[in-house]
């Protein structure tokens, strides 16, 4: 079967353009290469909508196998300032070890634009400003993707190899639609949140152990550097297809933003006892408890946008002159060009013909006997004798959204049949000439109920891929009713037919009376769906006010006055001026905040981490020291997502990220006056946060037709999360073997097999004994770490650590007489290190004799979670236990 490209690539981060460059290297610039980038091409390799967020360190020594294997040589702008080593320090900042021999710091913003220039000169495509959302597969293997561009045209491309370079949080592998033997998960104990800022600055005090230009440096203390979570349970958040409480979201999960629909790289849970600050905005009739600290994001006509403190908000007075903080609420973005069409296969199954999916049956045969002399039988597919059928390509019409929005409203299915109730006779006539001008057949049936005067007319839809494609996109069951995300994709005039077929079913109009205007009035019993008609809504300019019907067991959201007229009907409009407490801004409506709050509080608090922000119905925000220059710095620090919350517990705090972040900058004493940078060199990029994957990589990294690299593969390192140099060997490793594998036309799992071996042979056999030894540093308090750095750590083992060897600790061997008072003041923690050592010989010796082929993967794989499963069970982290 002929494909598309050779190789599409996901992702145009460092991982994807340099394993692009590597595959049309190896090729000779002879393969079709794809490398599909969510960014547009002048913002190319961007991870978040923070920036280019990275330490941007990387070893002389991954530059090199870069120049040796691929021929790139990086020079300036792309790498900005040259370093001639790591130093870690001790929490007291008395002992040093050298980590890492000779690097480099990269300018992560320039750096894409060079790697593309590298890629293009091998023949690689790009598509930008367009994410992969979806595998394509057929018969066991992945045959390509499909996924949308910016303004929502959707897309499908099929290759003989995907390559997934997306990211730690990727979709395409948590859904991998094959059997493989690639995990698809990571342990959120195993992810770290970073945050880190670029400036410059004056120096302040001249101490090396705080800034010097020649060397990177990591502060390893547990108190300053253990996400905030600060959000009360139950809190719903807007995510893409569905209305979630917090504690219900998961890892991948789209949530909306102040930049559109964006992954969930992370999740947080902590308990916390004190008091919220509880805000409750006009018109949503729902209040959102938040922690003190925690960042929200307002505006007022005189300041425009801003964050500020939950504790700091000033409560709004509505008129002519506003006054006080409006929350911003986020609209999904909208197309430049209206949705209209879907593909419906992601939705419904069947037999694929002529721009048709057929409902099928299964068909047996029999298929001979079997060697016992027992009949054999074959089953097949085909199609049902009816030929019901649906289109593939589904034009998204007004008089078919005005269907779905029927369905919402008093749809249900049943026997595999969208059934439509109602009792009054014009409408059912309406909704029977509708299914008939879509090409839909449909029959009645009468139902009666005792509490009612009138027979129920139940219209019955008899087509079951119908019924299907339904009850994926707007749920099933009156509570569970939701709108799908590509509903806000689609024009105004079908927007408008869904929120009449809506209306008809669920609405009401409430005549004026005493001088009061015409309301609209939509009720539902489920919430959720009503918060995805307010956020509709808002989108073709409408704000509604959503208020409990206690009566009915149910929400109800009214528009008032002129608003109200959005369905075209004559209505009366007041004289008086309709304060509504909003204010409509571009893809943004702002709320005033009717009521602020304190209310005491003990119980679980969450968070999230999504490029930046997040939407629980408004918008919420969510040590290393490495050198740039004689005058310019990259600052920040990681921390796990456990650990935080522990060190808060022990010292009775409530610091989260970013407030962490700030202190560490306040108090290095080397740097005063810090800013951003001048020129354009780091604009967008000065400030920012991310997930970082802090274990060993993927233990598998391909299947048939696919396989994964950098962050998608947890490739950054588990002891200092460096994630650039081993994404360099991973991705030149992996464009050699794609090569192979297309000059020898085998795309499975079997050939692409040696692209584990030798990853794990070349850079990733340690990684697994540095998850066990960054665990072990996890147990450990800030005095023991002191101790262990100056009296336990040899030359030896300082040559083994810049090797990225594991250190052997040779001076807590209990046959050395010299060092027995020192390990008998320490015991615990010498008997620790002795363990690490022992275990990680273990690993690095079972991690070199990786299976040369999938047939042995499975006792690898046992045997490795064995070793590490003692190792978790034994290292409890410091304070886990109180």
């Amino acid at each position: 079967m002929k494909r598309d490209y050779d190789v599409v690539i996901a992702g145009g981060g460092m991982a994807g353009l340099i394993t692009a460059a590597s595959v049309g290297h190896h090729t000779k610039g002879k393969a079709r290469v794809l490398v599909i980038d969510r960014n547009s091409r002048e913002d190319a390799g961007r991870k978040t909508v923070n920036g280019w967020t990275c330490g941007d360190a990387t070893s002389k020594r991954s530059l090199d196998f870069l120049a040796e294997h691929i021929g790139i040589r990086y020079g300036s702008p792309e790498l900005e300032h040259p370093v001639k080593g790591v130093l870690v320090y001790s929490p007291d900042h008395k002992t040093k070890v050298l980590f890492e021999g000779e690097g480099y710091l990269f300018n992560r913003r320039l750096a894409p634009q060079r790697q593309v220039r590298d890629a293009e000169k091998f023949g690689v495509e790009f598509m930008f400003s367009a994410t992969a959302e979806r595998l394509l597969s057929d018969d066991g293997r992945v045959t390509g993707v499909e996924g949308r561009r910016r303004g929502g045209t959707p897309f499908k491309v099929t290759a003989k190899v995907v390559i997934d370079a997306s990211g730690s949080s990727s979709v395409l592998r948590k859904f991998l639609p094959i059997k493989s033997n690639i995990e698809k998960e990571i342990d959120l104990d195993d992810v770290e949140a970073t945050g880190r800022y670029i400036y410059e600055f004056d120096q302040g005090v001249e101490d090396e152990t705080y800034f010097t230009p020649d060397y990177c440096l990591i502060h390893l203390d547990q108190y300053k550097a253990p996400a905030g979570y600060c959000v009360a349970a139950d809190t719903p958040i807007i995510c893409k297809n569905s209305v979630k409480t917090v504690q219900e979201v998961k890892l991948g999960d789209e949530v909306l933003t102040s930049s559109g629909w964006m992954p969930v790289s992370g999740t947080s849970e902590r308990n916390f006892n004190g008091d919220l600050v509880v805000l409750t905005p006009f018109m949503l009739n729902q209040s959102i408890g938040l922690t003190p600290e925690h960042k929200v994001r307002v505006w007022n006509p005189k300041t425009g946008e801003t964050w500020k403190r939950a504790d700091e908000l000033i409560r709004s007075t509505r008129g002519s002159h506003r006054k006080g903080d409006y929350l911003v609420v986020p609209l999904p973005p909208a197309n430049n060009a209206p949705l209209e069409e879907i593909d419906t296969r992601q939705y419904v199954s069947g037999i694929e013909e002529d721009g048709y999916v057929y409902v099928t049956i299964k068909r047996s045969f029999f298929n001979g006997r079997a060697p016992d002399g027992s009949h054999q039988r074959k089953v097949t597919l085909a199609k049902h004798p009816k030929r019901t059928r649906f289109p593939i390509r589904l034009a998204l019409s007004p008089d078919f959204l005005q269907l779905c929005g029927w369905y919402v409203s008093e749809g249900c299915v049943k026997k595999n049949h969208a059934i439509i109730s109602n009792s009054n006779l014009l409408l059912i006539e309406r909704i029977h000439g509708l299914i008939s001008r879509l090409g839909f057949h449909s029959f009645d049936s009468v139902s009666k109920r005792k509490d009612r005067e009138k027979p129920t007319i139940n219209v019955e839809i008899s087509n079951s891929l119908l019924a299907r494609f339904l009850e994926s996109c707007f749920g099933r069951g009156a509570r569970k009713k939701k709108l799908p995300s590509w509903i806000h994709e689609i024009s105004r005039d079908s927007k408008l037919a869904f929120l009449r077929g809506f209306y008809l079913g669920d609405g009401s109009m409430d005549r004026s009376t005493r001088g009061r205007p015409d309301s609209r009035t939509f009720t539902t019993t489920a919430r959720a769906l009503l918060l995805d008609m307010w956020i509709l809504l808002a989108g073709i300019g409408v704000v509604g006010g959503i208020k409990r019907n206690k009566k009915k067991n149910a929400w109800s959201m009214g528009v008032f006055g002129h608003q109200a007229r959005f369905l075209g009907e004559n209505l009366t409009i007041a004289s008086r001026n309709q304060q509504g407490g909003f204010v409509l801004g571009d893809e943004r409506v702002y709320l005033g905040i009717r009521k602020i709050h304190r209310k005491g509080y003990s119980g679980a608090v969450y968070d999230l981490n999504s490029a930046g922000d997040f939407t629980p119905l408004f918008n919420v925000h969510n040590c290393w020291v490495f050198p740039k220059g004689e005058n310019k710095v990259n600052i920040g620090l990681g921390v796990s997502k456990s650990g935080l919350d522990r060190r808060n517990r022990r010292f009775k705090l409530n610091d989260n990220l970013q407030t962490l972040i700030d202190q560490y900058v306040r108090e290095n004493p080397a740097i005063r006056n810090p800013r951003p940078p001048a020129g354009d060199a780091d604009l967008g990029n000065t400030k920012g946060n991310w997930q970082v994957p802090v274990r060993r990589h993927n233990d598998c990294l391909v299947a048939n037709g696919f396989a994964i690299v950098g962050d998608a593969a947890w490739m950054p390192r588990p002891i200092d999360a460096g994630g650039i140099s081993p994404s360099i060997y991973g991705a030149t490793i992996l464009g050699k073997v794609v090569a192979d594998a297309l000059e020898a036309d085998d795309f499975s799992e079997r050939f692409l097999w040696r692209y584990n071996t030798e990853y794990m042979q070349t850079h990733g056999y340690p990684m697994a004994s540095f998850e066990v030894l960054r665990r072990y540093l996890q147990t450990i308090t800030n005095e023991q770490l002191n101790y262990g750095m100056k009296h336990f750590l040899s030359e030896d083992d300082i040559s083994n650590i810049i090797d990225r060897k594991h250190p052997d600790f040779n001076k807590v061997q209990y046959i050395n007489p010299i060092m027995w008072f020192r390990i008998l003041n320490e015991f615990e923690l010498a008997r620790g290190l002795r363990y690490t050592v022992k275990k990680s010989a273990a690993l690095v010796e079972h991690n070199l004799a990786y299976p040369e082929s999938p047939d042995g993967f499975g006792s690898w794989k046992t045997k490795l979670e064995r070793e590490l499963v003692e190792t978790i069970e034994k290292f409890k982290p410091i304070g886990a236990v109180q």
